[in-house]
């Protein structure tokens, strides 16, 4: 059950990697301040898309997971939110998936930094209510390459369908991450290929170092 568990939530990844995960600013937060609308984006999203709440059913087991998107700093990436809402709904929906039991996520927010996204983890580490089945994010590279760093220690499977590090290829290092968004390396053969398509003679290259 475990294992089916586990492919349930790369089935919720599979579902939302293909959607723009990067967000402007929603609508009615406050411009002014950094820290109050990163707190307005996440108080709007929990009223908008609400965590379901388990219900008391007897008979249905409850399995949850992390989500941690970023919803503030360099990337923004929360807009998946509400696709993965849509695809817990049609995952639930099939009994035959996940029979006796039913998907849950906690929303976490990693604001696209290492130490809020180790902090978010070990929280719901050594806190939460629930033990966490796997993890879907950290929202983006700067904040999956710690938390997917240690999350096998906890036997906790990692999913991300927003990062894209070439570091994160690195098995020996990220031992339960599993990554759904190709890395730069991997689709430069595709930009060659252009170049070579069109006999381009002068290519510019614009670069960020997320490391």
């Amino acid at each position: 059950m475990v294992c089916v568990a586990v492919s349930a939530v790369s089935i919720l990844s599979l579902l939302i990697s293909g959607l723009g995960t990067s967000s402007s600013q929603t609508p009615g937060c406050n411009r002014t301040s950094t820290v109050d609308r990163q707190g307005c984006n996440r108080n709007v999203f929990r009223q908008v898309w609400p965590e379901v709440e388990p219900s008391s059913d007897g008979n249905t087991k409850h399995i949850f997971f992390g989500l941690m998107m970023s919803f503030g700093g360099d990337f923004r990436s929360h807009g998946a939110v509400p696709a993965v809402q849509v695809a817990l709904k049609l995952i639930n929906e099939d009994r035959d998936l996940l029979p006796g039991h039913t998907l849950h996520y906690t929303l976490l927010d990693s604001q696209c930094n290492r130490v809020e996204a180790l902090d978010g983890l070990f929280t719901q580490l050594w806190q939460g209510p629930q033990k966490k089945l796997a993890l879907l994010g950290a929202g983006c590279s700067v904040a999956t390459e710690p938390t997917a760093e240690i999350s096998h220690y906890y036997n906790i499977t990692q999913i991300s369908c927003v990062s894209s590090s070439t570091e994160l290829a690195n098995r020996a290092r990220f031992k339960s991450y599993f990554q759904l968004l190709p890395s730069e390396a991997d689709i430069a053969p595709a930009y060659f290929g252009v170049i070579q398509k069109y006999k381009w003679k002068r290519v510019a290259l614009i670069v960020q170092n997320e490391n």
